[in-house]
């Protein structure tokens, strides 16, 4: 298992003999901006919403939840832009708090975002079993995930059919995943499969071909894959 889980959750085991690495997640920037599911149902957001930050939250705190998901995308990307043009800037924590508050009045959407960003640890603490509750929901609308494009997403996959959370286990899977998000440059993926080929753990063993994973990764700032790297490829010569 190549990410490290902090504890026994949804009937994942986490294994003691790890390289540091999830635990230590780096903030993924969201392509495109906080994204929507790449097959969402027609239903989601068909409501016309000022587009004015202010009076948006004025909706969002009567609690309707499209004001509330648009209202985390804005505090996710920081494209919120106050009456005297001062922009909010991003924060994490406000958007994950609108998301929240959109995804329990079963906002699709907002129920996919917080499925990814739970399970990438981005904006908040790594957790599997809130990962886990809100893929669950997700896949209760229809969600189809062999039709998935985001990388934070495709990595999500990888996660699941790694430990098999509400899939079947596959590192054939898994691995289909990572390298899905790995080619779009999410380091956490590229670092995955660095250490699957550095420990032939589901594919043959390749020295080569893990240093090319950890550099990847490691050329976008993932230092575990960076202390891997710098080692595997010293003693490649």
């Amino acid at each position: 298992m190549v990410f490290m889980l902090a504890a026994v959750l949804g009937g994942c085991v986490s294994k003691p003999n790890q390289p540091e690495s999830a635990t230590q997640t780096p903030r993924i920037n969201a392509i495109g901006g906080a994204p929507n599911p790449s097959n969402q149902p027609e239903s989601a957001t068909q409501e016309t919403l000022p587009e004015d930050f202010e009076q948006l939250k004025a909706l969002a705190e009567q609690n309707l939840p499209q004001a509330q998901f648009i209202l985390g995308e804005m505090y996710f990307n920081g494209t919120g832009v106050l009456s005297n043009g001062i922009r909010i800037g991003k924060h994490g924590e406000e958007a994950v708090k609108w998301f929240r508050m959109a995804a329990e009045q079963n906002h699709p959407q907002a129920q996919f975002n917080l499925w990814w960003i739970y399970a990438n640890g981005q904006e908040v603490d790594l957790d599997v079993e809130e990962a886990v509750k809100w893929y669950r929901k997700v896949t209760n609308w229809g969600y189809d995930p062999s039709k998935e494009k985001l990388p934070q997403a495709q990595f999500a996959l990888g996660l699941m059919y790694e430990n098999g959370l509400e899939v079947d286990k596959s590192d054939q899977k898994a691995i289909m995943w990572y390298r899905k998000a790995a080619e779009q440059n999410h380091s956490q993926s590229q670092f995955n499969l660095g250490w699957r080929y550095e420990n032939g753990l589901g594919v043959k063993k390749d020295m080569k071909e893990a240093v090319k994973w950890y550099g990847k990764a490691t050329d976008q700032g993932y230092y575990p894959a960076k202390r891997n790297f710098l080692k595997r490829n010293s003693a490649l010569g």
